[in-house]
């Protein structure tokens, strides 16, 4: 148990501590290219990092999507933009001040793009390390709903938001989580 709970410490030091730094070079080299948030390495590094300094983790990242692969990849591509698409209409059809702009043609695709890369290399951190992890003592539930808080407390400056938000988008991780797993 004390073993794992300082593996689990030290992942979450090495996420914050690389999604810090990322963050702070982004910041302050002013790089913006397609929306990529170099914050959002910071999981997949930590994930490495603890994989190549604690040789008995014994845990392997596999993406091989297996049967159906191609199904599995398509699906997780456009399932997302299928739902923004649903909440975008529904938001206009109740007349929230949503509307297209001039240039979405220009803003779709390195939004697509930045979402797909930075989703990658957080889930790599949280799906592919520290649930494997902590399904090693604990039950596949119990791993995700703590990836899941764990997830959305990282997304720390999303809380600028406000308390509602915050209770909102960690419900929302945490769901998240349980089904992804």
């Amino acid at each position: 148990m004390k073993r794992l709970l300082w593996k689990v410490i030290l992942f979450i030091i090495l996420a914050l501590g690389f999604t810090v730094v990322l963050g702070g070079i982004q910041q302050e080299t002013g790089f913006d290219f397609w929306d990529i948030s170099l914050a959002q390495l910071g999981p997949m590094l930590a994930a490495f990092l603890m994989i190549l300094a604690i040789e008995r983790l014994n845990i392997v990242f596999n993406f091989d999507p297996g049967r159906n692969g191609l199904l599995k990849i398509v699906l997780a591509l456009f399932i997302p933009l299928f739902l923004f698409m649903v909440v975008f209409f529904i938001a206009m059809f109740f007349d929230f001040n949503v509307r297209f702009t001039e240039n979405i043609a220009d803003i779709l695709p390195p939004v697509i793009v930045g979402m797909i890369l930075g989703s990658f290399a957080e889930e790599t951190g949280w799906r592919s390390f520290l649930q494997p992890l902590l399904e090693k003592k604990y039950s596949a539930l119990s791993a995700a709903v703590f990836t899941g808080i764990l997830w959305g407390l990282w997304h720390v400056n999303l809380y600028q938001n406000g308390w509602n938000y915050m209770l909102e988008f960690l419900l929302f991780t945490v769901s998240a989580s349980i089904i992804i797993a």
